[in-house]
This record gives structure tokens, C-alpha cells and sequence, in this order.
């Protein structure tokens, strides 16, 4: 009996390089599963993995799927925008927890000043705010918004 590569006298090294196992990897990476659920569900090694993280056909395919993905992401959370923006407008209004009432207009007060990603967290006990600033300045921005889409 012949001795196959990497392998022993006889036994044929399994190939699992095929659409199935292909499908299986890059729909993982893209949901971001660990290298060991990966290597576990398909059935081979490590070394092979990073093989295919080095092959350029299979991380072409998972970086369209990530695009894909991510642009799908996009839309629907753009699609929702404005009823993001409407509910949050509620919370600033809501005066029975002060703190989500603050929270509210501290991120509509940044969304303005064009400071989107920073939130606010409170975890005092007691807190009077007063929000009229906050709220007056919405109503203003709101007003310049209309007045914009009106000309």
C-alpha cells in the first residue's frame, strides 16, 4: 500500500473543500463565530481554517456577505430613523423618571451639536434637571429643519 500525503498507509486524507463545507465557513465567519465552533461543526483543523482565511476566494465571497450585511443593517435602521427620533422625542417629554427624561435630551441635545455617539448614563438617585434648554433648543432645531424643507 502506498502512503498518501499526510496521512497513513492507505487512508485517503478527507477533502473538505467543497461547496457545502465553503457555504458553512463563510456564513459562520460572517456571524462571527469562533475559530473552534468553525473547526468543530465543518470537521477539520485549525491550520486548515487559517489556510482558508488565506484563501482569496473564500474571503472575497465573506467580505461581500459582510457587505451585504452591513448595508442591509443600514437600511433598516434608516428606514426606522425617523421613529427612532419620534420616540426618544417622547422620552424627553416623559417627566416620570427624570433620568431617562435627561438621557433623552442630553442625546438629542448631542445628535445637534453633531456629537452622535455619546450617551449619557445617570446613577444618581435624586436628580432635578431642569430641560427646558434642552427642549427649547429641540423645538428650534426642529423649526429650521421645516423651514429648510418648506423652500
Amino acid at each position: 500500500m502506498e502512503k498518501k500525503k499526510g496521512g497513513q498507509l492507505g487512508v485517503k486524507k478527507p477533502t473538505y473543500k467543497n461547496a457545502i463545507n465553503i457555504e458553512t465557513f463563510t456564513n459562520m465567519l460572517v456571524l462571527g463565530c469562533s475559530i473552534t465552533e468553525i473547526t468543530d461543526e465543518i470537521g477539520f483543523s485549525r491550520q486548515t481554517y487559517y489556510k482558508w482565511m488565506d484563501d482569496s476566494d473564500i474571503m472575497t465571497e465573506v467580505n461581500k456577505r459582510i457587505k451585504i450585511v452591513h448595508t442591509e443593517g443600514q437600511s433598516f435602521i434608516k428606514a426606522r430613523y425617523k421613529k427612532y427620533l419620534s420616540n426618544i422625542d417622547k422620552l424627553c417629554d416623559d417627566m416620570t423618571d427624570k433620568r431617562t427624561c435627561l438621557s433623552a435630551n442630553q442625546y438629542m441635545t448631542d445628535r445637534i451639536d453633531g456629537k452622535a455617539g455619546i450617551s449619557l448614563d445617570v446613577t444618581v438617585a435624586d436628580v432635578t434637571v431642569d430641560v427646558t434648554d434642552a427642549k427649547d433648543l429641540l423645538k428650534k432645531y426642529n423649526k429650521q429643519s421645516v423651514d429648510i424643507e418648506e423652500e
